[in-house]
């Protein structure tokens, strides 16, 4: 059984500057994301379609969840909360497209997101 790699492999080196196949994967993560973002949010109305109905759900159940846990105003960290759980989820599921690997799969990625909070 073969396990997965915990480091990254360099692809490309341009003088000091290496560039790893999770950076790669992330850069794709992060096309996806705001291509997906344009798109739902190119139309928002007062009067809400499908997907916008889906994203205030989401966002007022994740205000619900802080509110509950935490004595503070959700939104203060509502924004960074679920840019983390978007990219993390969005870099997961890249992983099971067939020839590429999920970027959470490498040690550095685990570590930047921990420094980021």
């Amino acid at each position: 059984m073969n396990t997965p790699d915990v480091f990254s492999v360099d692809v490309i080196s341009i003088g000091p500057v290496v560039i790893t196949n999770t950076v790669i994967i992330t850069w794709l993560a992060m096309v996806v994301i705001i291509a997906g973002s344009y798109l739902l949010t190119r139309r928002l109305s007062l009067t809400p379609g499908i997907g916008q109905e889906i994203i205030e759900s989401i966002l007022e159940a994740a205000e619900k969840t802080i509110k509950e846990t935490v004595p503070m105003d959700p939104w203060e960290v509502i924004p960074l909360i679920m840019t983390l759980w978007i990219l993390i989820g969005v870099s997961n599921l890249i992983g099971l497209v067939p020839g590429f690997m999920t970027p959470t799969a490498d040690i550095n990625t685990t570590f930047a997101s921990i420094a980021l909070v």
